[in-house]
C-alpha cells in the first residue's frame, strides 16, 4: 500500500502552507485504530493538502496512496477517504476545464483517475453505502464518454437501495451536465422519471426535482416547485438534534470569534440531506423569485422544525440576495418567534438582517421580548440556558435595527450583566433616542476591555456604535482611544475614533489638538482619517488643502479616495485640484468611468469643486 513512499521528496512538495514533507506520516495515520488521530489526519489532509478544494504538487502525489488505503477493507471509516479522493478529482476536471495553469498538477490528477478507473466503479458498489455514496460522482472524472457515464449511473440508481446513495447517484448524474452540457437533455428525462417514482422516498424524488433544476434552470416550471412542495409535505418529522456543548477554545479569544466558531459547529451539526436539496434546488431557480418563495413557504410551514429552520436559513440569504415583495416571509418567520426557542431565534436573527424591510415584524418581535422578560426578567439576556438566550438576544437585536426603543431595556442589561456585551454593542447605534443611556455604558465597556490586538473588532464596534448614536458627550472616551501625545504608533481604535470624531463635527472641538498631532502619522490609515476629521472639526480649508494635496500626490491608492472626498466636501474652495481629480478619472484602480468607487464617484467630486 505504502510501496514507493518513502521513494518521494515530499519537502520538495508543496501544500496550502508550504513544503509537504509531513505528508506521508499523515497518509500512514489515516489507517490509526485510533479515531482521534484519524480525525485530525483527515483534517490536516482538508485543511493543507487539500485547501478550500485548491491542488498541489503533493495533492497529486498523495492521491495513488489514498486511492488504495480507500480501496482496502481493513481501513476505517473509508467513506472518509473516499470523499476526499472525490473531491479532488472533481476539482482538477474543473480546473482542466477552465483552463487554470497547475504545472500539470491536475493532468496528474485526472490520469490517476483514468487509471483507476475500475477501482470507482467497484466503490460505487462497495458494502458500505458511506462508500457508495461518496465515490458516486468519481466516475464521472474517471475518463468515461459522457454516454457511458450517463448509463453507468443509470445501472447503479436501478440496483441501489439506500435513499442516501440514490440522491448521490442524482448528483453525480447533474455533475455529469455540468462537465457535458450535450448530457442534459437525456439527464433531466431520467430525473424526471425517478421524481415521478412513487417507490422511491419522498426526498430522493426531491432531490431529483432539485437536480433537474440544477440541469436546466431556464427550463424550471411552477410544475416541478408545485411537484416538490407536494413532496415536502411528504418528508418526515425528525425534529433537531440535541445542540452539542461548545467546544473549548484556549488563549484570550474575543468573544466574537468564539461566537462564529460555535455557530459554525452548530450551523454543520444542523444540517441535513435536505439541507443541501433545498440549497441546490434555490441555487438552480437562482432569479426565479416567485418560484423560490413558493418553495421557502413550503419550508417554513413544515411541522418538522428541521426543515423549518432549513427555510428559515434560506430566507435570510433569499432577501438578502433578491428584490421584491417579501412580505409573506417576513410573516411566516414573524410566526416562528412563538414556536420553538431554537428556530424562533434563527427568525429573529434573520428579521434582524432584513431590518430595513422587516417592519411588519415589529409588533412580534417586541412581544416576543416582552414575553422573555416576562417569563426570566432582566435575567432573559443572560439566562443560563444557552437556547433562551439566544432567543431573546437575537430577538432584542432584531427590535433594536428596527430603532424600536422597547429594545433599550434588555440591552442595558447586557451591559450590567456583562454577559455577551458585544452583540448588544453592535445595535446599540440604531438607537439613537437612547444616547443618553448608551454614551456612558459605552464608555465603560470601552475603558474595560483589554489592550490587546485580539479586541480590536470589539473595540471598533464600540466606537462605531458611538459614532453613530452622535453624542457629543462621547468625545473624551473617543479622545482616549486615539494614541498619546509623542506616540509613534497608531492608538487603540485610531481610525474609528477619528471618523467617529469627525461625525461629530464642531461639537469635538475638544479633539482638535489630538487630530492636528496625527496629520503626519506613518499609520497609513490613521493620516487620511486625521485629514478628513480635521476638516470635520474646523471647517477652514486654508488648514486642510495643503493636506489633502499631500494625500492626492501619494502613490497609496486609497489615500486618493480619501482625499477625493474631502475634497468634495470642501466644495468650490478646493477647485485648485481640479486638475489632479480630472486625471483620476483615467486611474486603473477604482476610479475607472462607469463604476462606482466606495465613496462615491469622481465625477460627482468634481461637480462639488466646481467643475
Amino acid at each position: 500500500m505504502f510501496s514507493g513512499l518513502d521513494a518521494i521528496n515530499w519537502a520538495a512538495l508543496d501544500h496550502a502552507y508550504g513544503p509537504a514533507g509531513e505528508v506521508p506520516a499523515l497518509l500512514v495515520l489515516l489507517r490509526s485504530p485510533d479515531p482521534e488521530r484519524r480525525r485530525q489526519a483527515l483534517s490536516d489532509f482538508w485543511v493543507k493538502v487539500h485547501h478550500q478544494g485548491s491542488i498541489y504538487s503533493s495533492t497529486a502525489a498523495a492521491l495513488p496512496f489514498l486511492i488504495d488505503i480507500a480501496a482496502d477493507a481493513r481501513t476505517p471509516d473509508r467513506g472518509s477517504v473516499v470523499s476526499l479522493v472525490a473531491s479532488i478529482g472533481k476539482e482538477a476536471s474543473y480546473w482542466l476545464g477552465a483552463g487554470y495553469e497547475s504545472d500539470g498538477v491536475a493532468d496528474a490528477i485526472v490520469d490517476c483517475f483514468a487509471v483507476n478507473a475500475d477501482r470507482f466503479r467497484e466503490f460505487t458498489a462497495d458494502a458500505d453505502p458511506r462508500v457508495r455514496a461518496a465515490s458516486a460522482e468519481s466516475v464521472v472524472h474517471c475518463g468515461l464518454a459522457p454516454d457511458d457515464a450517463a448509463a453507468f449511473i443509470k445501472g447503479r440508481f436501478a440496483a441501489e437501495p439506500h435513499p442516501n446513495v440514490q440522491l448521490a447517484l442524482a448528483a453525480a448524474m447533474a455533475a455529469l451536465v455540468e462537465s457535458a452540457p450535450e448530457t442534459a437533455a437525456a439527464a433531466t428525462a431520467w430525473l424526471d422519471t425517478v421524481a415521478e417514482d412513487p417507490r422511491l422516498v419522498p426526498e430522493v424524488r426531491f432531490g431529483a426535482l432539485a437536480y433537474r433544476v440544477k440541469c436546466a434552470p431556464d427550463d424550471a416550471t411552477a410544475a416541478h416547485v408545485a411537484a416538490a412542495v407536494r413532496l415536502l409535505g411528504d418528508f418526515p418529522v425528525a425534529g433537531l438534534p440535541e445542540p452539542a456543548a461548545p467546544k473549548p477554545i484556549a488563549g484570550d479569544v474575543p468573544p466574537q470569534i468564539r461566537a462564529a466558531f460555535e455557530d459554525m459547529d452548530r450551523a454543520a451539526l444542523e444540517r441535513t440531506v435536505v439541507s443541501d436539496l433545498l440549497e441546490v434546488f434555490h441555487d438552480g431557480l437562482a432569479g426565479r423569485t416567485e418560484l423560490r418563495a413558493q418553495l421557502l413557504a413550503a419550508a417554513l410551514a413544515h411541522p418538522d422544525p428541521a426543515l423549518r429552520l432549513d427555510g428559515v436559513k434560506q430566507a435570510q440569504g433569499f432577501m438578502s440576495e433578491w428584490r421584491g415583495d417579501h412580505g409573506p416571509i417576513i410573516a411566516a418567520l414573524a410566526s416562528l418567534l412563538d414556536g420553538d426557542d431554537r428556530t424562533a431565534a434563527e427568525a429573529a436573527r434573520a428579521l434582524g438582517a432584513a431590518a430595513p424591510i422587516a417592519e411588519a415584524a415589529r409588533p412580534a418581535l417586541a412581544a416576543a421580548a416582552a414575553r422573555h422578560r416576562t417569563e426570566y426578567g432582566p435575567a432573559a439576556w443572560a439566562a443560563s440556558d444557552p437556547v433562551v438566550r439566544e432567543c431573546h438576544q437575537e430577538t432584542v437585536r432584531a427590535l433594536a435595527r428596527l430603532g424600536d426603543e422597547r429594545a433599550v431595556p434588555s440591552l442595558v442589561d447586557a451591559f450590567d450583566s456583562g454577559m455577551d456585551v458585544w452583540r448588544a454593542v453592535q445595535v446599540v447605534g440604531d438607537l439613537p433616542g437612547a444616547a443618553g443611556e448608551f454614551v456612558p455604558l459605552l464608555a465603560g465597556y470601552l475603558r474595560g476591555l483589554p489592550r490587546g490586538d485580539g479586541h480590536d473588532m470589539t473595540r471598533n464596534a464600540a466606537v462605531a456604535a458611538l459614532r453613530t448614536l452622535g453624542d457629543p458627550a462621547a468625545v473624551p472616551v473617543l479622545i482616549e482611544q486615539l494614541p498619546a501625545p509623542g506616540s509613534t504608533g497608531p492608538g487603540l481604535a485610531t481610525t474609528a475614533a477619528l471618523q467617529a470624531l469627525a461625525a461629530l463635527g464642531s461639537d469635538a472641538a475638544a479633539a482638535l489638538p489630538h487630530v492636528r498631532a496625527l496629520i503626519g502619522s506613518d499609520d497609513a490609515h490613521t493620516r487620511p482619517a486625521a485629514v478628513a476629521a480635521l476638516w470635520a472639526l474646523t471647517r477652514d480649508a486654508s488648514i486642510v488643502l495643503p493636506h489633502v494635496q499631500y494625500l492626492l500626490d501619494s502613490t497609496i491608492t486609497f489615500w486618493l479616495t480619501e482625499a477625493a472626498d474631502v475634497a468634495a466636501g470642501i466644495g468650490p474652495e478646493a477647485s485648485g485640484l481640479l486638475p489632479q481629480l480630472r486625471n483620476l478619472l483615467d486611474h486603473g484602480y477604482e476610479w475607472q468611468p462607469g463604476q462606482e468607487p466606495r465613496c462615491g464617484s469622481v465625477d460627482a467630486d468634481l461637480r462639488r469643486c466646481g467643475a
